[in-house]
């Protein structure tokens, strides 16, 4: 599969690849990308010029998380993970009948890379989902 370049994806993009973990890993890319591009904008905004601006990710380090391993389910365990698409977080008042039924109709097309835990995912990426959210429900900020 060819590899497709960070400035030709956006985080809001329907569908990046047909696989669901090259289609996340490519997510992955346009969030942190996204997100780079405001640290540099913000550094231009306050008038300081940077020498070089290097990412946050080359910076962390496993032991980083490993306060976090003790949350992480047993992958060896093979118990099939079902999705509630009736809970309260997706039938929210606050949404339209379309906007819910938007939000369920997305949610059913990454439900081969949604993950269990709700807390899984860094802030970044959980802020990245966040404005995807918005995006496809038309609320978008």
């Amino acid at each position: 599969m060819d590899k497709v370049l960070r400035d030709e994806i956006e985080v809001t993009d329907v569908c990046l690849a047909d696989d669901p973990e090259e289609d996340l890993r490519l997510r992955f890319v346009a969030a942190m990308t996204l997100w780079e591009d405001d640290a540099i904008t913000m550094i231009c905004a306050t008038g300081e010029e940077a020498a070089e601006f290097e990412s946050s990710a080359n910076e962390i380090d496993l032991a980083d998380y490993t306060h976090e391993l003790a949350f992480l389910p047993d992958l060896t365990d093979s118990a099939l993970t079902v999705l509630d698409y009736t809970s309260k977080n997706v039938m929210c008042t606050a949404h339209t009948e379309s906007q819910r039924s938007k939000l369920v109709e997305m949610l059913r097309k990454q439900e081969g890379i949604m993950i269990a835990s709700g807390n899984a995912g860094s802030e970044i990426v959980q802020s990245q989902v966040g404005r995807i959210r918005r995006a496809d429900l038309g609320t978008a900020r």
